[in-house]
């Protein structure tokens, strides 16, 4: 199957769902058109835009679920190993600070905000 104005690859979407096709959406095209082949099908797409093509491609592109989880947690883990100093608060070191605010503290995420008063008012 041949797209040379892919635009945004839908035809090659579709082209990937004959192979493994929702069931009830295969279930409706069976009660219209009975004589259906379903089965893979090799798009060939290409555009002269550069942006169609790249946005053809990600929405084509075969993506290994678990190994992209994988990788985006080993990548979590070890920016926090490199980044966890910027996350944390120094114990309160004086005398009338309790056991619990001499404790190091985890900043789980702050909130900044900006007051602007009217000088006209």
């Amino acid at each position: 199957m041949f797209d040379g104005f892919c635009g945004t690859g839908m035809t090659g979407v579709a082209a990937n769902m004959c192979a493994h096709p929702e069931s009830q959406f295969q279930a409706l095209l069976n009660a219209e058109e009975p004589d259906i082949k379903w089965g893979a099908r090799i798009p060939i797409m290409q555009d002269l835009s550069p942006i169609a093509t790249c946005i053809a491609h990600n929405y084509n592109a075969y993506i290994d679920v678990q190994k992209f989880a994988s990788e985006a947690e080993r990548i979590l883990n070890e920016s926090y190993k490199e980044c966890e100093w910027m996350y944390a608060t120094e114990p309160d070191q004086s005398v009338a600070a309790t056991t619990f605010l001499k404790q190091k503290g985890k900043i789980n995420y702050t909130v900044w905000s900006d007051v602007f008063v009217c000088p006209y008012i």
